[in-house]
């Protein structure tokens, strides 16, 4: 009796040493063992070649998720290394925007202090403008009383006793 068997790994042929055929019926059934033993080689030969195919297409399937993999590792990696650039970016930027403000202020401050420089000195020029006013017209009346003793000397001169302490006039501020 011989064993049926569908699985492209038995036992028979190449593969094994005929464990579990019947060899007493081996002479009768030579050209039925034969047409088998064709059918099953063939049908090996298919299941091979089908397995070969389904290997090949694994293995481009393997090499193509290791590749996919790796575009996914970089992509990320990238990513990673965008985010670490924007983040440092946006550091950068908010150091500089802190810069600036304090510059800001400090020019605020400086122009406030130069404003409050130039009304002080505005305030010493008014104040000297007052002071030369008020020494022209001090020196106007020094003038003024220099020449006046001047008259009376001659008035003097001309009449002694015409000369009061009533009729003299001193020039008013």
């Amino acid at each position: 009796m011989t064993p049926t068997t569908t699985s492209p790994f038995s036992t028979a042929g190449q593969f094994g040493g005929g464990a579990g055929w019947d060899t007493a019926a081996g002479a009768e059934s030579s050209p039925r063992s034969a047409q088998t033993l064709s059918a099953l080689s063939q049908q090996l030969s298919e299941v091979q070649e089908q397995f070969l195919r389904q290997r090949e297409m694994l293995m481009l399937a393997l090499r193509k998720g290791a590749q996919m993999e790796d575009k996914t590792n970089s992509m990320r990696d990238d990513l990673i290394r965008k985010d670490v650039v924007i983040h440092n970016l946006r550091q950068e930027l908010s150091g500089q925007k802190a810069e600036m403000t304090q510059q800001l202020q400090q020019y605020e401050q400086q122009a406030q202090q130069l404003q409050q420089q130039h009304l002080q000195h505005l305030q010493q020029v008014r104040q000297m403008q007052d002071m030369q006013v008020l020494m022209q017209s001090q020196q106007a009346q020094f003038h003024q009383m220099q020449v006046m003793p001047a008259e009376v000397d001659i008035a003097l001169a001309a009449d002694p006793t015409a000369l009061r302490t009533e009729d003299l006039v001193l020039p008013s501020a």
